[in-house]
């Protein structure tokens, strides 16, 4: 599932610390074109880019994924039914979407 806004988290961290998209490029050790991609959503970071990300920001990988919200949309507090009730729903959704 792809999240199309960790692009916006990841841009309005980066402006919050003041960092060009060079800057984090070069944090990150990728080019300027990737984390404008990343920030535009047409490039989705790996798994440790993701984690690396979130220890230069110093947020959660939660947090830089969903934003604010990330507390709120968590499931991790949800007994198993509950969770299972949440994927059910997400596949039901994610079948509406491809009918479409």
């Amino acid at each position: 599932m792809a999240h199309r806004y960790i692009g916006k988290n990841i841009y309005e961290l980066r402006k919050k610390r003041g960092w060009s998209q060079s800057d984090l490029a070069h944090k990150l050790d990728k080019k300027a074109s990737t984390i404008s991609s990343y920030e535009t959503d047409s490039k989705t970071p790996s798994v440790d880019t993701i984690i690396a990300m979130s220890e230069l920001f110093g947020v959660s990988i939660d947090e830089l994924i969903y934003g604010e919200n990330a507390e709120a949309l968590s499931i991790r507090h949800l007994a198993a039914e509950q969770k299972c009730a949440v994927a059910d729903l997400l596949q039901g959704l994610n079948t509406v979407q491809q009918q479409q």
